[in-house]
C-alpha cells in the first residue's frame, strides 16, 4: 500500500507540475489573443504534446488509484486507509477537472484563432495567389454576403419608393375627401 501510495504521490506532483505549465501556455494563448500578435496555431506542436503527457499522467495515477482501491478490497484496512484512498481519488478528479478545463479553453482559443486566421488569408488571397479550398469557400461565402447585402437595400428601396407613394396617395384622397365634404354641404 506504501508503495501505491509514493506512485501515487509522485504522479501528483509530476500532474501538478504539468498542469501549471499547461494553464501558463493557455494564458500565453489569451495574451497572444488580447495583443493579437503572432499567430497562435504555431503552439500546436507544445499544446499537443503536452496534451498527451498530462493524459499519459492521468492514466497512471488512475491506474495507481484502481489499485489502492483493490487492494483495500482484499485486506483488513482501516479507517485511514479509506480516507487516504478517497483522498487520492479526490485529488485525481480535481487534476482530471481542472486539465480538462484548460484544454477546452485552449482549444476555444485555438478555434478562433484558426477562424481568424482563415479569415486573414481570405483577405490575403489576391497578394499571395494563393488558392485552396477553405479560401474558395471563404470567397464564395463573402460573395454570398455581399449579394445579399445588395439585395437587402434594393428591397429598402423598393419599401422607402412604396411609402412615399402611399403617402402621396393619402393626400390626393384627403383632398378629394375635403371637395366631396364641401360640395355635399
Amino acid at each position: 500500500m506504501d508503495d501505491l501510495r509514493k506512485h501515487a504521490r509522485s504522479y501528483e506532483n509530476e500532474l501538478d507540475t504539468k498542469l501549471v505549465a499547461f494553464a501558463k501556455l493557455g494564458n500565453s494563448f489569451a495574451q497572444d489573443m488580447e495583443r493579437d500578435s503572432a499567430p497562435l496555431l504555431t503552439g500546436d506542436n507544445i499544446f499537443d504534446t503536452m496534451s498527451v503527457e498530462i493524459e499519459s499522467i492521468l492514466a497512471n495515477l488512475t491506474s495507481a488509484n484502481d489499485e489502492m482501491a483493490d487492494l483495500l478490497g482484499s485486506v483488513n484496512t482501516t479507517a485511514s486507509m479509506r480516507h487516504i484512498c478517497q483522498r487520492h481519488r479526490d485529488i485525481l478528479q480535481d487534476y482530471t477537472q481542472e486539465y480538462c478545463k484548460t484544454k477546452s479553453n485552449i482549444q476555444a482559443f485555438k478555434d478562433r484563432e484558426e477562424l481568424l486566421g482563415s479569415v486573414h488569408q481570405v483577405n490575403s488571397f489576391s497578394k499571395n495567389g494563393l488558392n485552396n479550398r477553405k479560401q474558395d469557400f471563404f470567397l464564395k461565402e463573402n460573395e454570398n454576403i455581399m449579394g445579399a447585402d445588395g439585395v437587402t437595400n434594393d428591397t429598402l428601396s423598393i419599401a422607402i419608393a412604396t411609402k412615399e407613394n402611399l403617402y402621396a396617395q393619402r393626400g390626393g384622397l384627403a383632398g378629394i375627401t375635403n371637395k366631396n365634404e364641401r360640395y355635399f354641404k
